[in-house]
């Protein structure tokens, strides 16, 4: 909340491209700031070893769009938001406190990213580094080139943008529907292909975009509370009930001697108000320990990023209202049924309890078994879909499996045959099992990308489609994903020789229904070679267990056609320590990072399932 201001005036453009960012940016009378990032990676070079920095490069709004203010220095100017004049950095605070050991004096220093030196100009304060997974912020530098007509469908920016006070979201997304009509109608590079896909730039507020999925599982938590609060108060109410029949004569014998049955009344529903009041007190005790408690028992990964969870006025407000209704409604009933007793009657039974409270309290039993049996029978149909989803086979052997990624900065390794001598040096350094990927299984980084199929028509008909991945010889035998037809990547498959790629069944039955695919071609989107398909594997689940996109996915040889993202993933069978010194003897500048055993990143697909179930 402090660090974003009022997040329902700030809208979430999703990828955007360079051309596109500046068009908005300069549309000041739908929104008062816009700011775009895009993700980067830096290895620090400046400690006792190489550390991995994930950086955001941004745009100079993007601090003020969110509202953030620097704990020390400043953050970035219009003139520093330029091509080569961007070597200015500001750290977050997580990375300040440990490269830096929070030095105020860090301030002004030049350190050492990626070969290049960067001044620190700044340190934000906690609790904003989560949008972009940023270790630190450098600008984003858009230059002409970045901003020209045939960038416009190359979207790798994420878009912010802040509403104006007097622009409604509906207004903001007309003109951005209006704006992709004059894209497409402009006959831009690619605006052909990409206009049967329906294409177009929309916004929706932040807060939706970044917790949508955590809207059903916190619904699905609140009425789960709502129902414990009634069971619990339904209890309280068969409790006063109780005691109110032990009290019976007392309250007879007061009726008797002229006590009103609205001072009665008052009586009892106060003593009702006050369990209540004490209830919510030692509830909110309880919740502020049991709240630390409870997060600490969900590892990070299971929490969704930017999420935090305290005790506000707005939550203690909630608490106390709904204790408040808890009290007068529960309390309320047994104090109308007491305040209304026969003096006469009740003095001639000895205080034995009339059938109207025997039914009153019959009914609140009847209450709390029927709202008791929902919370069983719930709870019961989460642990039976955890457990089959646990029995799901991901289409690859995950235990053994050690995982970690490696940065390929791009002063250095711009060169696709330099990127392929050291992926060549890290395998020979590691075991047999091993292999070198443009993303791993289970990592949250699937990428996908369109292609052409070799002698048929694509006119008037969107591109194919499928996930894409670039893998080195072995990938396929580390992971023990099966060969169902031809045959896999080999050490010969690299530049210069004959395109090859390897396509999974999902992919085969989708695009070769009947037919054998081994032979056939296909070129990716943007490219002029075709890659004729060597063979079939199983198909493997890419992200969740619980949840299967059903799309085919595209292998390409890595070492023929060099990944062009970032980041390279390693698997193999070996130990981190071993991954670690394979890429350190190919090149000491380098540093891995996101160790984690593969087995573990797919049990974590399940995290958030397993969390709720095991506190249900």
């Amino acid at each position: 909340r402090e660090h974003f201001g009022k997040p329902v005036s700030l809208n979430d453009l999703g990828m955007t491209s360079g051309p596109a960012f500046a068009a908005i940016h300069a549309q000041r009378s739908l929104f008062a700031q816009t700011a775009a990032l895009t993700g980067a990676y830096f290895t620090y070079t400046g400690g006792a070893r190489p550390e991995h920095l994930q950086a955001a490069q941004v745009s100079v709004e993007w601090f003020d769009a969110l509202g953030a203010k620097p704990l020390l220095g400043r953050v970035f100017t219009k003139e520093e938001d330029q091509p080569n004049a961007n070597r200015v950095a500001v750290l977050s605070h997580s990375t300040w406190a440990k490269l830096f050991a929070s030095d105020p004096s860090v301030l002004n220093r030049k350190i050492e990213l990626n070969l290049n030196y960067y001044t620190v100009i700044g340190v934000m304060k906690p609790g904003i580094e989560w949008l972009g997974k940023a270790d630190l912020w450098v600008p984003l530098a858009l230059s002409s080139a970045d901003t020209a007509p045939q960038e416009n469908f190359h979207e790798y920016l994420f878009v912010l943008g802040k509403l104006q006070p007097d622009v409604s979201q509906a207004r903001a997304n007309a003109w951005l529907r209006l704006f992709s009509t004059r894209v497409l109608a402009s006959g831009v590079p690619g605006a052909k292909e990409i206009a049967p896909l329906g294409w177009y730039i929309s916004s929706k507020p932040l807060v939706s975009a970044v917790f949508g999925d955590i809207r059903t599982p916190m619904l699905l938590l609140l009425a789960t509370v709502v129902i414990v609060l009634l069971i619990a108060s339904s209890n309280i109410a068969g409790l006063i009930l109780a005691r109110n029949a032990m009290r019976a004569h007392e309250l007879a014998m007061q009726t008797a001697l002229g006590a009103t049955r609205g001072r009665l009344l008052r009586r009892v529903a106060a003593e009702s108000i006050l369990l209540s009041g004490l209830g919510t007190v030692t509830g909110i005790i309880l919740a502020y320990s049991g709240m630390k408690i409870l997060l600490k028992l969900a590892p990070g990964k299971e929490l969704p990023p930017g999420l935090y969870a305290w005790l506000d006025v707005y939550t203690l407000a909630f608490a106390l209202g709904m204790a408040a209704v808890a009290g007068v409604l529960f309390g309320i009933l047994p104090a109308w049924q007491a305040s209304g007793v026969s003096a006469l009657g009740t003095l001639n039974t000895g205080g034995r309890a009339v059938a109207s409270r025997q039914q009153m309290r019959s009914a609140l039993v009847m209450l709390e078994a029927a709202l008791a049996l929902v919370l069983v029978v719930g709870a019961g149909t989460l642990f039976r879909s955890l457990i089959q989803l646990e029995r799901v086979q991901p289409g690859f052997e995950a235990r053994g499996v050690m995982t970690a990624s490696v940065s390929f900065p791009p002063s250095r390794y711009s060169n696709p045959e330099r990127q392929i001598a050291f992926g060549r040096a890290v395998l020979e350094q590691l075991p047999r099992d091993s292999a070198l990927a443009s993303d791993m299984p289970f990592s949250g980084d699937t990428n996908s990308g369109a292609f052409e199929i070799r002698g048929r028509s694509s006119s008037g008909a969107p591109p194919a489609h499928s996930d894409v991945r670039f893998v080195s010889p072995g990938y396929f035998e580390t992971l023990h994903i099966s060969l169902k037809r031809g045959r896999l990547f080999s050490a010969y498959d690299r530049i210069g020789t004959e395109g090859v790629a390897i396509i999974d069944e999902n992919m085969a039955r989708q695009f070769w229904p009947g037919e054998d695919p081994i032979g056939k071609q296909l070129r990716p989107a943007g490219s002029s070679s075709w890659q004729t398909i060597v063979g079939v594997v199983g198909h493997i689940l890419q992200d969740n267990l619980a949840l299967d996109s059903g799309r085919g996915t595209l292998y390409y040889a890595l070492f023929q056609l060099p990944s062009t993202f970032p980041v390279i993933a390693i698997e193999t069978r070996g130990s981190p320590d071993a991954i670690r010194a394979a890429v350190t003897s190919a090149d000491t500048a380098e540093s891995i990072f996101d160790i984690e055993a593969l087995d573990k990143r797919v049990a974590g697909s399940l995290g958030p399932r397993r969390f709720v179930d095991r506190k249900s």
